[in-house]
């Protein structure tokens, strides 16, 4: 996966060496591995990133522009919309954000009882 990404511009005559979140989410469900990662270990990879299970609204948007692949603001706002649905940040996110609201309601994983 990592060279197809590598060339997929090849005939542009250049190398990708960066993906948008747009194209990192279609590789991911076009590319995920049959055992699938669970939401047991995405929620132990995030677990360490956040105090308490949860973070403010404007943590978690410094986190997305600062570190990692950063985004502007307006691309936090694009893909959001595109995960989750039409509006501004403000409107599309808690002031709090858990682990589990990622998961859910970015993620798409369903709640397990």
């Amino acid at each position: 996966m990592k060279n197809e990404v590598k060339y997929s511009e090849i005939d542009n005559n250049k190398h990708v060496e960066n993906l948008s979140l747009q194209k990192f989410v279609k590789l991911f469900i076009n590319h995920k591995s049959p055992y699938g990662l669970t939401r047991e270990y995405i929620f132990s990879e995030l677990e360490p990133v956040f105090e308490n299970g949860e973070m403010s609204r404007d943590d978690f948007i410094d986190l997305l522009k600062n570190f990692g692949e950063q985004f502007s603001e307006e691309e936090i706002n694009n893909y959001l919309n595109i995960l989750m649905n039409e509006g501004m940040i403000q409107d599309i996110l808690p002031e709090k954000i858990s682990i589990d609201f990622i998961m859910e309601n970015i993620l798409g994983f369903e709640t397990v009882n």
